[in-house]
């Protein structure tokens, strides 16, 4: 159901307590993005980013897409470092692997709120990391045969749902703390 569809049926029920409206959210996005890197095989690696106004910068998960020059190899399942730097000057680091099969496995990112405490090293570490729990518990990206345009936007798509869950944990936060006092 779309986002439109769900603030319709709240209205209609007259829902008044504070929440999350897409229009809180786009208030406070500063800038959208796209990562878009190549694996060794060919397949092609989309990740949606936004930055916000604090300078947190939000990412979804990633959507690979075959290409249809990508084909499996043998490989020795190092973990690959993608790097970004957002619009605040901190670096994020994804760690991936891509198995002979052709699926990729990708880690949640590494980063420092603040860009003074990066330590190229200790992001590597830990995007790494991030990659090895993913392959332990078998979270695997089957490529998908889809567009690069549908991919970027599915991407994009990701990344807005991850700042639904973290603005509703920022609200959930202020009323508990109203509460409290």
């Amino acid at each position: 159901m779309s986002d439109d569809k769900i603030e319709e049926m709240i209205i209609k029920k007259k829902l008044t307590a504070p929440r999350v409206t897409k229009e809180i959210i786009n208030s406070k996005i500063k800038k959208e993005e796209i990562i878009e890197r190549f694996t060794p095989s060919g397949s092609t690696i989309y990740i949606g980013l936004y930055a916000m106004e604090n300078g947190f910068t939000v990412s979804g998960q990633p959507i690979v897409v075959e290409n249809e020059t990508s084909e499996s190899y043998p490989n020795d399942m190092k973990t690959a470092i993608i790097t970004h730097e957002t619009i605040s000057g901190s670096i994020l680091r994804f760690g991936y692997v891509e198995l002979p099969s052709g699926l990729v496995i990708i880690g949640r990112p590494s980063a420092s709120i603040s860009a003074e405490n990066d330590n190229e090293e200790i992001g590597i570490e830990i995007a790494s990391e991030n990659c090895r729990a993913n392959r332990l518990m078998g979270y695997a990206i089957n490529p998908m045969d889809i567009s690069n345009d549908k991919a970027k936007k599915l991407a994009m798509e990701k990344a807005y749902n991850e700042i639904w869950a973290l603005e509703g944990y920022l609200l959930a936060t202020t009323i508990q703390n109203k509460k409290d006092n």
